[in-house]
């Protein structure tokens, strides 16, 4: 699949754009598929496409399509959501031939930039000696 990544969602970014204030969620737009994006999975509960400025060589976000502020904010109706998660988790991993290689990261309140619940899966670093 050869898709460039959204300039919009670049600029949105890089120009500070996205903040806790907005008041229509960036994931919320990319789940309808209102922002063009890598898509890497996608099922009726999750979407995961490539992030815009990867920490690693794979390094794919994963977000629930209903709006979940963050893990503070999982209740007792969001149980199918988490679970899509880590089946997409299970399933990313094949697909990208990650085997045992790769962590699964999600950041609190205050470290993460878009109030939408989403997972980083990321591969290790490959050294390069």
């Amino acid at each position: 699949m050869n898709i460039t990544k959204s300039t919009e969602l670049t600029n949105w970014y890089i120009f500070g754009m996205v903040s806790k204030e907005m008041t229509e969620c960036l994931f919320c737009k990319i789940a309808g598929h209102e922002v063009p994006v890598v898509i890497r999975y996608e099922d009726d509960l999750v979407i995961a496409f490539d992030d815009i400025h990867p920490a690693a060589p794979v390094h794919v976000v994963i977000v629930p399509k209903k709006h979940i502020t963050g893990l503070e904010a999982i209740g007792d109706d969001d149980h199918r959501e988490i679970m899509g998660v880590f089946q997409a988790v299970q399933k990313l991993a094949e697909n990208l031939n990650l085997g045992g290689q790769y962590k699964l990261v999600v950041n609190g309140p205050d470290l993460r930039h878009i109030d939408h619940l989403h997972f980083h899966l990321l591969n290790r670093k490959i050294d390069t000696e």
